[in-house]
């Protein structure tokens, strides 16, 4: 008897260290999370067309169309979307996950960037229901140093706006015509949502008036989670 109950504290101790432990995500400054901008003071970014990964085709140039303004406004030299979508396609250079090194060189000698946005549009879903519809746009959005490839910057982001509405009878029709037409307009302004806050903790780049003042506020999590247009909260 007296055998086991010293064995019982020991096999305890075996049983509770092979219980995962659930360690919380630790709120790092941007100057840690984002060193390596900080460090090489890139100026230009080369936004390459998103993977895309749902079912709609015009998705991936609708949010693709989202992406410029943010990054520019953070200070950088952003190469415009327009054209690299025209010499990509020209070059049959559209689906990033499937680049080499090659490619990377060519990128190099087309665009000279110094740093490279890759992003996979993972769900852009315009649901409807009896009692409310919902749009959700989830993106992931990688940035690397285009001369290394290394990465410097990686967020997954889903955003969710409902559509509230309560709907008797013969209404129904009604509600699901108009909530047609307004999703259709606001999956385009969900992604913006999305991809602005996404880079919401972003460094500052050189020709914003913040270069280089910013390294000490709080970065972002890797993952975030959006919602908005419950109880008529609209706000973006």
């Amino acid at each position: 008897m007296k055998t086991r109950l010293y064995l019982l504290p020991l096999f305890m101790l075996l049983v509770c260290g092979c219980t995962p432990m659930q360690v919380p995500y630790r709120r790092l400054s941007r100057a840690e999370a984002y060193r390596e901008v900080y460090v090489q003071q890139p100026r230009s970014i080369l936004i390459l067309p998103p993977l895309n990964l749902t079912a709609d085709a015009e998705a991936a140039w609708q949010f693709y169309s989202t992406l410029y303004l943010p990054l520019a406004n953070a200070g950088y030299y952003v190469i415009p979307p327009a054209l690299t979508r025209h010499i990509l396609m020209k070059e049959q250079l559209t689906d990033h996950s499937l680049f080499s090194s090659h490619d990377y060189e060519l990128l190099d000698e087309l665009f000279a960037p110094d740093m490279i946005l890759l992003t996979t549009l993972k769900q852009w879903e315009k649901g409807f229901g009896l009692q409310e519809g919902e749009i959700i746009v989830e993106a992931e959005y990688r940035m690397v140093l285009a001369k290394t490839r290394q990465e410097v910057f990686n967020r997954r982001t889903t955003a969710t706006y409902y559509l509230s509405s309560k709907v008797e009878g013969s209404k129904f029709l009604s509600f699901i015509s108009s909530t047609v037409r307004t999703a259709s307009t606001r999956v385009v302004e969900v992604a913006r949502a999305c991809t602005n806050n996404s880079f919401s903790d972003f460094p500052f780049g050189p020709y914003s008036p913040h270069f280089m003042k910013d390294s000490r506020e709080d970065a972002g999590p890797p993952t975030m989670v959006l919602v908005w247009g419950s109880g008529g909260n609209d706000n973006w």
